[in-house]
């Protein structure tokens, strides 16, 4: 984020704009007690605070620079502050909306909170509910993979959702789907429908999904212990596909290093 993300100039532009911004290293000095006041369980984590100390607003972990303006955005929208959200929970457990933002927020700052409105919400989405365009809101903002709820829903009436729902917003649930079909494949060894899976990674015109199937493939070499083929692939794909990736390239190494496979100096 350091590197890519907070020097974009848009980036900068706006947070310097609207917020005051500091960075703390939360394992030495006064972020020890930064990290405990605000349970701090994950690096990074980002703190919209106001000048009482109360959170407003928080997310984190990496992501892309019109995800992080996105969350700066709400950070500034009343309608997405942990105080007010709290206030208003008691009067909205059966507003829609409401409860869709309420989990989105919450998530990040109290997952049993935001599973608490999760069950609320579920009194509101019935099936017949679920198949309208406000249905739609609650499979793409809920639905994690294709064997939960929203997600079996999903896949039972994709067709419908296809034609009703945004082209990206439709395209990003299929794909985030996929690769957890993809993990699931990894960890059951399930040969054919992983290699199946992986066809639509490898055939993709876009460069993104066509790194993340070489991932996805050197995982599976890794997972089944077959160092040989290991080797041949990563040197095709640091050549190829990967050679501009170090942070990709660096992660394997990292990952793969201590696998009692994967001992010889050459692997």
């Amino acid at each position: 984020m350091d590197k890519n993300i907070f020097t974009q100039t848009k980036v900068a532009e706006f947070f310097n704009q609207n917020f005051i911004n500091t960075k703390f290293d939360c394992e030495k000095g006064e972020g020890i007690d930064i990290a405990k006041k605000y349970a701090i369980r994950s690096f990074p984590t980002y703190l919209f605070i106001d000048s009482e100390g109360t959170l407003v607003y928080r997310t984190h972990s990496r992501m892309d620079a019109e995800s992080f303006l996105n969350h700066g955005k709400r950070a500034l929208d009343t309608q997405y502050q942990i105080p007010y959200l709290e206030s208003q929970y008691s009067k909205n457990a059966n507003d829609l909306e409401f409860l869709l933002r309420y989990i989105a927020v919450m998530k990040a700052v109290n997952p049993e909170k935001a599973k608490n409105a999760e069950k609320d919400l579920l009194k509101i989405a019935d099936n017949k509910f679920l198949k309208t365009e406000n249905g739609w809101e609650i499979i793409y903002q809920l639905a994690n993979r294709s064997s939960d709820r929203y997600g079996q829903f999903f896949m039972n009436n994709k067709e419908f959702f296809r034609e009703i729902a945004p082209e990206d917003e439709f395209k990003e649930k299929e794909e985030q789907f996929l690769r957890s079909d993809m993990y699931a494949h990894l960890r059951s060894a399930n040969k054919d429908a992983f290699f199946n899976g992986l066809q639509y990674f490898k055939n993709s015109s876009d460069s993104k999904l066509q790194i993340e199937g070489a991932m996805f493939e050197i995982d599976w070499m890794a997972s089944q212990g077959l160092s040989k083929d290991f080797l041949k692939l990563t040197n095709a794909f640091r050549k190829t596909i990967l050679k501009n990736e170090d942070d990709k390239l660096s992660f394997i190494a990292r990952r793969y290093s201590n696998l009692k496979e994967f001992t010889s100096p050459k692997i």
